[in-house]
């Protein structure tokens, strides 16, 4: 019996992913993407509208394409975004970001005895972090987990 990859694979255009099996010997091209830094203007019912600093362009990604990554955009943010044959498919996210918390309650006990308490951040996400943190720190949270990760220098 032969060796088989498992992948995960994102349409480009739709954001919807799936699972394929590939045989060892198969061989799947890679997709080239181009990628430009822009910046986050606004979001409306067509989705979310970004603007390249250099040439004003603007454009607009749907929201099925940015999906939860939406409660991390910050007015005026800038950030990398894939384009496959001149249509934006992907936001490039950090692996960590910063946010600010803006109220914190009081610690709860939690199953292995350690102390977590509920925070809400300014992007109106509640999120849980340890019972050092206060109202006005800023923490780093995981993207991909949205947990807490740690606080963030210079708080």
């Amino acid at each position: 019996m032969a060796g088989a990859v498992f992948l995960k694979l994102r349409d480009l255009f739709t954001g919807s992913e799936t699972e394929r099996r590939f045989r060892l010997e198969e061989k799947v091209e890679e997709a080239l993407t181009e990628r430009k830094n822009m910046e986050f203007l606004y979001s409306d019912a067509e989705g979310f509208h970004f603007m390249d600093s250099s040439s004003y362009e603007q454009i607009a990604i749907p929201r099925a394409i940015i999906g939860h990554l939406e409660r991390f955009l910050t007015l005026n943010m800038k950030i990398p975004v894939e384009f496959y044959e001149g249509k934006a498919v992907n936001l490039v996210f950090p692996e960590t970001v910063v946010l600010k918390v803006v109220t914190t309650g009081k610690g709860i006990k939690g199953d292995s005895d350690t102390v977590w308490k509920p925070a809400v951040l300014e992007n109106n996400m509640e999120i849980q972090v340890p019972p050092f943190i206060k109202e006005g720190d800023l923490i780093k949270i995981e993207v991909a987990s949205l947990r807490y990760k740690e606080r963030a220098s210079g708080t």
